[in-house]
């Protein structure tokens, strides 16, 4: 009993030791921080956003047709996302329609 003991609370504190591990290299590299209140929250949520629209280093990847996806390309996977959001649009015009 005392050997099974001991090897239940030396396997706890190894998996202790790796979580608080892991957790000091989340933060290292900045994957998260902890707020004041014991919370987690994501570092990227404190980045702020920059808008492609807006920059002007990103008006030829909007502007140019070379950068444009191509659905004819062989290579071309249509993502389920996308599905989604083409059967949003088409619902939307019909509901615009028959208003």
């Amino acid at each position: 009993d005392d050997d099974d003991s001991k090897k239940k609370k030396k396997g706890l504190e190894e998996k202790v030791a790796a979580e608080e591990r892991s957790i000091a290299e989340l933060e290292l590299i900045g994957a998260y921080e902890n707020g004041g209140d014991g919370s987690r929250e994501m570092a990227e949520e404190k980045i702020p956003w920059a808008d492609p629209d807006d920059d002007s280093r990103f008006s030829a990847t909007i502007s140019d047709h070379n950068y444009a996806l191509d659905p004819t390309n062989p290579r071309f996977k249509r993502l389920k996302i996308q599905q989604k959001k083409a059967e949003l649009a088409q619902l939307m015009k019909k509901k615009a329609k028959a208003n």
